[in-house]
């Protein structure tokens, strides 16, 4: 049973159903099936299209643009990037379901009782003036993202938080260039007019994320990359607006609002545990970006497989605490762990630094060879040869008030594991992992 209807759900059951072949029963259990998914994503083509949904987007670019000075210099990127089509990739997740023979439930899992050793029951509740009903599995799978009802952590979890207010809007002429998008605008232009703005602008910082639909509509995104407490809603909302009418920009109407929060870092969960975790509710959110969407479609295939072997080959009287404990171990291999300690360490270090070094550390990085910086971004850098050398290139590339903090963060808060993620020892070290490469760039043969 996988309970969860987003991205990572519906992906994880259709995936399952593919790989059973209907040698094994399954049910994805989510009481909001009907309703729209809330969030928009934003996503390397390269990488969406290895997952095999890359005909579900809305609006595509070639390049996308990072702005990281006090001026208007422009990184540009000849990356492409899209904007998915969630209707169509939950339309196309829950056909995928459909025609492996997965059973799609509507309702709510109230409780699971773990207390018999053959199987999991489940209390499933249609709405508010229904009885539950019980069902029973031999797997559970956690894919509800962040709500973190049924997944235990092995210390108190305290994750950081992406926040971003964002609208799609009608802005006629709005001028920004309709072959690219803005990943990344940490300008300030608009809070000079006084000590109290240029403090907060510091202190706080914020970039736009926009993506030109048309030459009157935008979507845009007010974002504060990771911080703890997060910052609040009204705030982004303020600066976005203040932002677009300092660059001239007009909205005339919003067809839609979005209120985005994620949970980054935090926790490693229990792998222990007998109710597995997928997508969001395993750890599978960035530590330092906030990006998961194609990590979690691309890794949906591997772990059903995984969960498929072990299933078969299991006796039916294996104990689902023996079988989820091995999957675990699978989802979180000693290399994914020191890879997790690694990416954690650079969202560590990112809220707590101001604008300016900020900037400098993003200027740096998106002037990093591309395979190195889209490795980062993508979950790669799986060896420590590689974080190694990512470590190396940007504490050269970077300015000196950055390289103070990285050494700084290193000695007093990095500890064990984060020298353990960086230093290729024997017991450490790992092949290299073929992952989706951006256009115009390929690794040279090992």
């Amino acid at each position: 049973v996988v309970v969860g209807g987003g991205p990572a759900g519906l992906a994880l059951a259709a995936a399952l159903g593919e790989a059973a072949a209907r040698r094994l029963s399954v049910m994805v259990v989510d009481a909001t099936l009907d309703k729209r998914w809330p969030a928009n994503y934003g996503v390397w083509m390269h990488e969406l299209e290895a997952s095999g949904y890359g005909d579900c987007t809305m609006n595509k670019w070639p390049k996308t643009a990072v702005f990281m000075s006090k001026s208007d210099e422009k990184l540009s990127l000849d990356i492409p990037y899209g904007r998915v089509d969630r209707d169509a990739l939950k339309a196309r997740l829950l056909s995928e379901c459909a025609q492996s023979g997965v059973e799609v439930r509507a309702g709510t899992v109230e409780r699971m009782d773990e207390s018999r050793l053959e199987f999991t029951e489940l209390h499933i509740r249609k709405g508010s003036g229904s009885n539950a009903e019980c069902a029973r599995a031999r797997l559970v799978v956690d894919a509800t993202g962040h709500a973190l009802k049924f997944i235990q952590f092995e210390e108190k979890h305290n994750p950081g938080y992406q926040a971003a207010y964002g609208i799609e809007c009608r802005a006629p002429g709005h001028g920004f260039p309709l072959d690219e998008m803005v990943l990344m605008d940490y300008r300030d232009a608009h809070m000079r007019a006084s000590r109290e703005d240029r403090e907060l602008a510091q202190k706080v910082p914020l970039f736009l994320y926009a993506m030109p639909l048309d030459g009157d509509h935008l979507f845009v995104e007010e974002t504060s990359l990771i911080a703890t407490p997060p910052v609040s809603f009204e705030l982004l909302k303020t600066q976005l607006y203040r932002r677009l009418d300092h660059m001239g920009v007009r909205v005339t109407s919003v067809s839609e609002e979005e209120f985005c929060l994620i949970p980054m870092g935090g926790s490693m969960p229990r792998l222990d545990q007998r109710i597995l975790a997928f997508g969001g509710a395993a750890g599978f959110v960035h530590p330092a970006t906030g990006y998961s969407l194609t990590r979690t479609l691309n890794r949906a295939r591997e772990t059903a497989s995984d969960i498929v072997r072990e299933m078969l080959s299991s006796s039916t009287s294996s104990k689902p605490d023996e079988v989820s404990v091995r999957l675990w171990q699978r989802t979180w291999t000693p290399e994914r762990q020191r890879q997790r300690d690694f990416l954690l360490f650079g969202g560590d270090l990112l809220q707590k630094i101001s604008l300016d070094p900020l900037r400098e550390f993003f200027y740096a990085f998106f002037n990093l060879p591309v395979e190195l910086w889209s490795d980062f971004l993508a979950f790669g850098l799986l060896a420590p040869t590689e974080r190694l050398e990512y470590g190396v290139r940007m504490f050269f590339l970077t300015s000196n008030r950055v390289r103070v903090e990285l050494v700084r963060e290193a000695m007093l808060n990095g500890g064990l594991s984060f020298w353990l993620s960086v230093l290729p020892l024997g017991f450490n070290a790992v092949p290299k992992e073929r992952r989706p490469m951006a256009p115009g760039f390929r690794k040279t043969p090992d």
